[in-house]
């Protein structure tokens, strides 16, 4: 079958059981009655199911608006929709996986909440995660020096951060890899 850019999806749905991330499935068909065939494409979303609705939920008003494009969504797998919030359940989560694996100390998981913690003093929790920038970085570090942290905080901080932005670009979380 040749790919055809100009077909829109008939139905627009999230699958999860059994699945570590849900994915977000669009049904195609042909509309000539004549050719019968039913193709799906999907894509996964790293993030939570609330996540992956939202996003059909957003490829729905797409094709409602008849702006919707198959090659962004294919392409971008949602990063636009995981936010700073939404992505640090998923750290910790993840982290608290490797507690219970013995593969880091609980001692780590709690440096990695407290970095979180005085982030998001900083940066709003609803900041897409691929908007996260050096300036916001460098707010981040001038409040934790003007508020007396010591040198060590602010370097012990940065640290588990970028351990954190290290791991989505790895995860696919962002589109782009973000240095501290």
């Amino acid at each position: 079958m040749q790919h055809n850019k100009n077909l829109i999806p008939e139905k627009v749905y999230v699958r999860h059981k059994g699945r570590k991330w849900p994915t977000v499935i669009l049904e195609f068909t042909n509309p000539d009655p004549s050719k019968k065939w039913r193709i799906q494409k999907s894509f996964t979303v790293n993030g939570s199911i609330e996540l992956a609705e939202e996003a059909a939920e957003i490829i729905r008003n797409e094709i409602n608006r008849a702006t919707f494009k198959i090659e962004k969504w294919l392409k971008n797998y949602c990063y636009d929709l995981i936010t700073l919030g939404t992505f640090e359940e998923y750290w910790l989560k993840f982290r608290e996986n490797e507690v219970n694996n013995k593969q880091i100390s609980l001692d780590t998981l709690r440096a990695d909440r407290d970095s979180f913690k005085v982030f998001k003093i900083v940066i709003p929790l609803d900041t897409p995660l691929n908007q996260v920038d050096k300036a916001m970085i460098k707010n981040f570090v001038d409040y934790i020096l003007e508020n007396n942290y010591s040198p060590n905080s602010t370097n012990h901080y940065l640290a588990h951060l970028s351990s954190a932005f290290s791991w989505a670009a790895n995860e696919k979380n962002t589109s782009r890899t973000i240095r501290l």
